[in-house]
């Protein structure tokens, strides 16, 4: 049956964290690679390696580190992302200052094994491998917590116009 309902506003709650962003490489799809961060305790003891330099990242880094994991964080920028919580950036900077937390900056995954990740160096203005060694790390999980897209097919079906970036285009006069 359908309804017509008049509505001064409409919201739109398409949600956010339905489709993470895949980095397209090699053993992406092993059962131990998450892109979804839950729970800290099934680490315990376990090499975990978490991939991604924003908030998600260190949070979950921190929380496993707390919760007996070997941590190591993987980024391919020279130092953690300006946005990352205030609160949040001091405990994670001395984490890795002291070691608690590994970290390679200015790295990007190259390939996931079962047991281990293979990482390159970078550009890291650029995002792209530069010549020097990989680094295989021994890895019981691997946490790519590289962002998400949204589903915008609902707002493509509602008529909504979308950009490049897939984002409602704004219009001055509607909001």
């Amino acid at each position: 049956v359908r309804r017509i309902r008049l509505a001064r506003n409409v919201v739109m709650a398409i949600g956010y964290y339905d489709h993470p962003v895949l980095i397209g490489v090699p053993g992406e799809d092993l059962p131990h690679v998450q892109h979804f961060y839950g729970e800290p305790h099934p680490h315990y003891r376990q090499r975990v390696v978490i991939v991604g330099g924003g908030n998600s990242a260190a949070e979950s880094a921190l929380e496993m580190f707390r919760a007996g994991a070997h941590v190591t964080l993987v980024h391919r920028a020279p130092a953690l992302k300006s946005t990352i919580k205030y609160w949040v950036r001091p405990d994670i900077e001395n984490r890795i200052k002291e070691g608690s937390v590994a970290a390679r900056f200015g790295h990007i995954v190259k390939e996931i094994r079962p047991t281990s990740i293979v990482l390159a160096p970078c550009d890291c203005d650029r995002g792209f491998e530069v010549n020097g060694a990989d680094e295989e790390l021994p890895a019981d999980a691997v946490y790519l917590l590289t962002g998400y897209r949204a589903d915008a097919e609902l707002l493509r079906h509602a008529g909504v116009t979308l950009n490049e970036r897939k984002a409602p285009d704004y219009n001055s006069e509607t909001f």
